[in-house]
């Protein structure tokens, strides 16, 4: 999904089309504040018996979070109590290549850091969750800020004690063929829950810092789905945020079809420079309405300090390849 948003200069408004010559600017860690993190819950009605054998998330994440240091994912149940997880969390940009890390892990009954009553011989794949037992998977793909991507979990092999389950990335454009394989673990028998909870994390954070400091996390999390029973559809609600900088880190969720829209934190400022030409868009004029831009050599002043402000949550867009 792409979502409107706004360009500006210090507050200054100018016409977005300038945009079109640029690449975007590298993605690099940010030494975020207090942190903090985002909820959200997720239901595929009329599931049968309330299990699962497969199901799917689609997520965008807008070019505001164009950052290391945030991750986007989707809990669910499995294995009889298990919990499994899948999500993105962006990458540095190279040149023109943008990437993001998807990630496939499940939490495991065991001694922490080890396999656990999991098993997986998948190369993507290393013993530990989180620090706990379990199976985490995980690979690089290239990528498109505002795009929406298919992150899949399904069940690829059974028998009559174990399930294996792999995970996926597909591009909402094309769902015959896989944009990247993340993993395969294999965990005692038990089907997928037809609920669960999501996040947004801050996964670095600056425990003397402000909540000021947290920059902007702007994402997309569309309704799941399954091909059980013929076809199933959910929803994504229940977003709220929690701990330490709750109610002070401009966070909003707005409905987005089947899915939700999630804002968070604040804007950041840099120049936007050509990758290719090493260009820096300028905006020679001070007239704060309607001021026209140029590109010349980058000089670091505040004539080509930028600021890119996500559109107010409260208007509804629908995702779009």
């Amino acid at each position: 999904m792409s979502l409107p948003s706004t360009l500006r200069r210090c507050g200054t408004a100018v016409a977005t089309a300038a945009l079109l010559l640029l690449a975007p600017t590298p993605a690099s860690a940010v030494d975020f504040g207090l942190g903090g993190n985002v909820s959200l819950g997720w239901s595929v009605p009329n599931a049968p018996s309330g299990q699962l054998t497969n199901i799917t998330f689609p997520m965008a994440i807008n070019p505001a979070s164009e950052q290391t240091g945030l991750y986007y994912a989707q809990q669910f149940g499995v294995a009889n109590g298990r919990t499994g997880y899948t999500g993105l969390q962006p990458q540095p940009t190279s040149g023109n290549t943008q990437q993001f890390r998807a990630i496939f892990s499940v939490f495991a009954s065991g001694g922490a850091g080890t396999p656990g009553d999991t098993s997986s011989s998948d190369p993507n794949c290393r013993p530990g969750a989180d620090g706990n037992a379990g199976q985490s998977c995980s690979v690089l793909f290239n990528a498109v800020y505002g795009h929406t991507y298919n992150l899949t979990v399904k069940r690829t092999a059974s028998t009559s004690t174990t399930n294996t389950w792999t995970g996926d990335v597909y591009d909402s454009a094309n769902l015959q063929q896989p944009v990247a394989h993340i993993g395969s673990w294999t965990v005692p028998s038990g089907l997928l829950t037809s609920s669960g909870n999501g996040f947004v994390e801050y996964v670095y954070y600056n425990a003397a810092g402000t909540c000021a400091q947290n920059t902007v996390s702007d994402a997309y999390f569309g309704g799941p789905s399954s091909t059980d029973a013929g076809g199933l559809s959910g929803v994504v609600n229940n977003v709220y945020e929690y701990g330490s900088c709750a109610g002070q880190s401009n966070f909003a969720s707005t409905p987005s079809g089947s899915g939700q829209h999630v804002v968070r934190g604040f804007t950041s400022t840099s120049p936007i420079k050509g990758s290719a030409s090493g260009l820096c868009l300028n905006s020679p004029s001070q007239d704060p309405w309607g001021a026209q831009t140029n590109i010349v050599a980058c000089d670091g002043t505040g004539k080509q300090t930028w600021k890119f402000l996500p559109d107010s949550p409260s208007v509804s867009t629908s995702p779009v390849p």
